[in-house]
């Protein structure tokens, strides 16, 4: 969350910490980074899906 946002691992461990409760995790997020105040409900977000490029190497 910021401009750059967070690597998976980064995410996946906040989400993790919130028994898989994605809203949960970025508010505990924002309220830990004084960006909201606690309580403050989210309504809606937006994660943009990376896709996974594979490479195949051939011997």
């Amino acid at each position: 969350m910021g401009k750059d946002g967070f690597d998976g691992a980064r995410f996946k461990a906040l989400v993790d910490a919130a028994s898989g409760d994605v809203a949960a995790a970025a508010q505990k997020w924002l309220v830990d980074n004084n960006r909201i105040e606690p309580g403050t409900p989210i309504i809606g977000l937006e994660i943009p899906r990376l896709e996974a490029l594979a490479r195949v190497a051939v011997w």
